[in-house]
């Protein structure tokens, strides 16, 4: 569930590299500025985090890019796990193959 919620990071992260700014820098920056405020955002002129829904600010989404990010983050755990699964079931070095008769070892 962890990884589950990892995925939605790839939207911040993204538009943090495209803006130019360490994306490491600006996820952790959202990260410890979340003191319950559930509307934080990445201001791509100066890399800090602001509240969207302030007055000055006021910035909304569309329904849609969260749908969409939520079914891809979704689609992505749901693949690593049956790679998980595929990798788990299958023996590790492939097939055993018999040993030959050496008539040195008699």
């Amino acid at each position: 569930m962890k990884e589950y919620g990892r995925a939605f990071e790839f939207l911040p992260r993204t538009l943090s590299e495209n803006s130019g700014f360490n994306h490491v820098e600006s996820v952790g920056n959202l990260h410890s500025s979340n003191n319950g405020d559930e509307y934080l955002g990445f201001n791509i002129d100066d890399g800090k985090t602001f509240n969207v829904l302030s007055n000055d600010n006021f910035i909304v989404d569309h329904l849609q890019t969260k749908l969409w990010s939520i079914k891809l983050a979704t689609d992505a755990a749901i693949t690593i796990l049956r790679i998980d699964h595929i990798i788990m079931s299958k023996p590790a070095g492939g097939p055993k193959m018999n040993k030959p008769n050496n008539i040195d070892d008699e």
